[in-house]
């Protein structure tokens, strides 16, 4: 996450998307639900900030499925 945040200060758009979504692939693997939660929370601004509405909604989807749990 802290790579991604690095490239995000430098404009790399493209490659910050790609690697904030494998960090939430690999937290789901992991199952460490609160680091998740955190995690999305990221992913979900990130998105909203780059206006990507159709990863921002995927990620905000995961969050609910994740609460209702």
């Amino acid at each position: 996450m802290k790579y991604a945040r690095c490239l995000e200060k430098q404009d790399e758009t493209k490659q910050v998307a790609i690697y904030f979504e494998r960090e939430i692939e690999l937290l789901e693997e992991v199952g460490d639900r609160e680091l998740l939660e955190s995690a999305l929370g990221d992913v979900i601004e990130f998105f909203r900030n780059s206006k990507n509405e159709k990863k921002k909604r995927k990620y905000e989807n995961k969050v609910v499925q994740l609460v209702n749990q």
